[in-house]
């Protein structure tokens, strides 16, 4: 069993509830279950190697961030605004405001990331954490995912999924509500969980969460 972890920004029930019933119907539209193995989440690191000796010291890091983000009142400011966009196999709501890249981590959701990223990687014995593009960190979530389907049919996809957003009045902007660490195992993803692999026995668990507002 190959076991991973994350550290993930739950967005307001309101908003997270609307995106989990978009990313229902596309994914049961397009018979792709991939994304909708994982729960609703905004990953900030995900799928970490961690040895189980190593996960009180992983949580005391989370803590630390969480109560820093809180002291600095971030809580008042909203997730940046989504997009809906598509690469290669995947639908995701895109919450990368490209605006918010000419400063330095501007948007507190990034702050927050880096200083778990800070904090994780000062703990002795942590393997190294996947590398992110510093200039355009990811920061998404997925509606369709490893989706081995036509092109053609594909774009379809896409725009279904425009429309979808669209219809349920998906909020255009959300706030941090939780930071959640998830453990996940699967067999069959190995030790690559970058090719969804894991899509065919996929589990997770909650382990953890803290509230950010």
């Amino acid at each position: 069993m190959s076991v991973r972890y994350a550290l993930s920004v739950i967005p307001d029930p309101r908003f997270t509830a609307r995106a989990y019933r978009a990313r229902q119907l596309i994914c049961g539209q397009y018979a792709c279950w991939a994304a909708e193995m994982h729960p609703l989440h905004l990953p900030l690191l995900e799928y970490l190697a961690c040895p189980d000796n190593q996960i009180d010291a992983v949580v005391a890091a989370m803590t630390a961030a969480a109560q820093d983000f809180l002291r600095d009142h971030y809580t008042r400011a909203p997730l940046p605004p989504w997009a809906v966009a598509a690469d290669q196999d995947s639908v995701y709501l895109d919450f990368t405001d490209a605006r918010s890249y000419q400063q330095p981590l501007l948007w507190p959701v990034n702050r927050l990331r880096q200083s778990l990223r800070e904090r994780l990687e000062r703990i002795d014995g942590l393997p190294p954490l996947p590398p992110i593009d510093p200039e355009n960190p990811p920061l998404r979530i997925g509606l369709l995912e490893y989706a081995a389907i036509p092109e053609s049919v594909f774009a379809a996809a896409a725009a279904f999924a425009q429309e979808v957003v669209r219809d349920l009045l998906l909020p255009r902007y959300t706030s941090h509500w939780q930071l959640q660490l998830l453990r996940f195992e699967s067999a069959a993803a190995g030790d690559d969980w970058n090719s969804g692999a894991w899509a065919a026995d996929l589990r997770f668990q909650w382990l953890n969460a803290i509230a950010l507002s």
